[in-house]
């Protein structure tokens, strides 16, 4: 989706030549306005979660957001990473930066709690933020 808006939806109505989604089908959009209550768009920006629930189909847009990141970044084998916030994106980020082969990640947060499930997640160092980090 590449940083596009998106919202999980059920599928309301489909024109007459839409073969790939039907009336019910849970959907993502990619699209400006993906997030109005209704949005009228071409077959090709709707894309069926199949088996996903509506919990983890909620982090396709985040992750498509995170994948564009760090392939914007040029994130390599080998390579050093830090991450700064260990919120919803920042973990995606670490778990997304070792998929591409990063050597190490650490994480940057200013609470121990975040920290502790970016480690339980793979980051290799952890640091609490504060005006000192260097």
């Amino acid at each position: 989706m590449n940083g596009v808006e998106g919202l999980l939806r059920l599928t309301a109505e489909v024109g007459n030549a839409v073969a790939k989604v039907k009336p019910g089908d849970s959907v993502v959009v990619a699209a400006p306005g993906g997030f109005a209550d209704y949005v009228r768009t071409r077959a090709r920006d709707g894309h069926k979660i199949g088996g996903l629930t509506y919990d983890e189909g909620a982090l396709i847009e985040p992750l498509s957001c995170v994948v564009n990141g760090i392939d914007t970044a040029g994130v390599r084998l080998g390579d050093e990473v830090l991450v700064m916030g260990a919120g919803p994106i920042g973990l995606l980020l670490l778990q997304v930066a070792k998929l591409a082969g990063a050597q190490s990640v650490a994480v940057a947060d200013i609470f121990e709690e975040k920290l502790a499930k970016a480690k339980a997640l793979g980051a290799d160092e952890v640091f609490v933020a504060g005006k000192d980090l260097k």
